[in-house]
C-alpha cells in the first residue's frame, strides 16, 4: 500500500477521515472559525488501495502528506497558526521553526 501523493509505503494506515477528525478537534480549540477546513476532500479523486485499521474506510494518502497539505492550506488561511500547527502535527517533514 503506497501513498497516492508521495508514493512511499503507508506505515500508519489511518484514513483521511480519521486524520480530518483529529485536525478538526485541534482547530476547534485554536481557531474555531476554521474548524470546517476540509483537507480530506483534496484526496478524494485518488484511488484507494487499503482500508484504515480503525474505521475500515479507504486510505489514499499517508499521514505525512495529509499533514503537509493541511499545513499549507492552514498557513494560507491563518499564517499565525503555523507554529502551533507544527507543534501539534510535526511529522518532521518540515522545520518546526521558520517557513
Amino acid at each position: 500500500m503506497h501513498c497516492a501523493v508521495c508514493g512511499e509505503p503507508i506505515t500508519n494506515p489511518i484514513s483521511e477521515s480519521r486524520l480530518q477528525e483529529q485536525l478538526s478537534y485541534w482547530l476547534r480549540e485554536v481557531a474555531p472559525e476554521l474548524k470546517t477546513l476540509d483537507i480530506k476532500a483534496l484526496f478524494a479523486h485518488f484511488p484507494s488501495e487499503e482500508m484504515c485499521i480503525i474505521t475500515k474506510q479507504a486510505i489514499r494518502v499517508c499521514s505525512f502528506c495529509f499533514a503537509k497539505e493541511a499545513r499549507e492550506l492552514l498557513v494560507a488561511k491563518a499564517p499565525h497558526l503555523r507554529e502551533a500547527f507544527d507543534m501539534a502535527f510535526n511529522y518532521e517533514i518540515y522545520p518546526s521553526t521558520g517557513n
